[in-house]
């Protein structure tokens, strides 16, 4: 048995994987020039809303477990929900500081997974919490680890609590670049370097993983998702592309629009009436643009084609104006 929750270069799965399967058909293998090499994988899924809702809570939960998160608070002898309350205020504040948005509320053991009994199941992350602010709640708890790392522990306990900053610190150090980056092609340097940081964080991650499997702690699971992680990491490796702009966020939040729209239609009609207004609203943007190329002014085209093909800059009052 091959199992996907080796991580490392040295997976014994690696030896079997291919881009040229014939036992694996596609519906798409009928188009001329597809493999399986075209096929992308989304980081806002595999990260924003996989992975890092398993590390979040699993950081979290293991500095309540070695200490190093009541003492950073002054709090030992509190109760876990309490020192959880007090991490959320300062989670607020500190996004706040960063020009960041963090409105989830105060997290608890119940929005951190573990509900009913304080060591079991796997913790996952609130699925209410949103990608954009999993990211700063990720980017917030790593700061945190990598406070806590400077705590004095036991010798076996210090060790897992610098794995345990540095799994952070990598994978956010990645994110960033990604975000950061304003072109599709990155370059070579910058691969290779964000390449060995994801690397780095699959095997912290394993080994914080085994670690806690021995002492009978069910933290920092690896599902699926953690799996995909490395394959999306070999197809960055080798075609140098930014993941950032491969993923689905745009797609997403075009969604949320067209929901507004849907919702401030009535409840028979809807499925008809919310698309008449958005291709009102279009045909009316469209109009506005041959407008302006008949006046030739450069700069007001600019913005109208901006605003025509984003749907996501319509104001609410425009909208409102076709009810």
């Amino acid at each position: 048995v091959l199992s996907i929750g080796h991580l490392t270069l040295r997976a014994p799965w690696r030896c079997t994987i291919s881009t040229l399967d014939a036992n694996d058909p596609s519906p798409w293998v009928c188009v001329p020039g597809f493999g399986k090499s075209c096929r992308l994988f989304d980081l806002l899924h595999i990260v924003h809303l996989g992975t890092s809702r398993d590390i979040i809570p699993s950081c979290v939960i293991d500095a309540l477990d070695d200490g190093t998160l009541a003492k950073f608070y002054g709090m030992q002898g509190s109760s876990d929900n309490m020192i959880l309350f007090q991490m959320s205020q300062h989670a607020h504040v500190w996004a706040r500081d960063q020009g960041l948005d963090l409105y989830i509320g105060t997290l608890t053991l119940q929005r951190l997974g573990r509900p009913r009994n304080r060591n079991w199941p796997y913790p996952e992350l609130d699925s209410r919490i949103k990608a954009a602010r999993c990211r700063t709640l990720f980017g917030f708890v790593t700061w945190l680890m990598v406070q806590l790392a400077s705590y004095p522990l036991p010798p076996d306990r210090k060790k897992q609590a610098d794995v345990r900053a540095v799994c952070c610190w990598t994978l956010d150090v990645a994110l960033s670049i990604f975000n950061q980056n304003t072109y599709i092609k990155m370059h070579a340097g910058v691969v290779k370097e964000v390449t060995w940081l994801c690397r780095l964080h699959s095997a912290c991650y394993q080994y914080l993983g085994v670690q806690c499997l021995s002492q009978r702690r069910l933290l920092y699971k690896i599902r699926p998702k953690t799996h995909y992680f490395t394959h999306m990491l070999d197809h960055y490796e080798s075609s140098g592309l930014c993941l950032m702009h491969l993923s689905t966020f745009g797609d997403e939040d075009f969604m949320g629009k067209i929901r507004r729209v849907a919702q401030s239609c009535h409840g028979r009609t809807y499925m008809h009436a919310w698309a008449k207004r958005y291709a009102l609203k279009r045909a009316l943007q469209w109009s506005e643009l041959r407008k302006c190329e008949e006046k030739h002014d450069q700069s007001w085209c600019v913005c109208v084609c901006v605003c025509a093909c984003s749907f996501c800059m319509v104001h609410d009052a425009n909208i409102q104006m076709f009810e």
